[in-house]
């Protein structure tokens, strides 16, 4: 199953799946918000 996205409401913004993508998937946004670049 791939990544469908971020649940924001669960997040706690630790940036562990920064640390732990590969594919560099996952940023730092606007206010240390973690943002999903959906490749497609």
């Amino acid at each position: 199953m791939g990544i469908l996205g971020i649940n924001y409401e669960k997040c706690t913004k630790c940036k562990e799946c920064i640390k732990e993508c590969p594919s560099m998937l996952f940023r730092i946004g606007d206010e240390e918000k973690v943002i999903y670049n959906d490749p497609h």
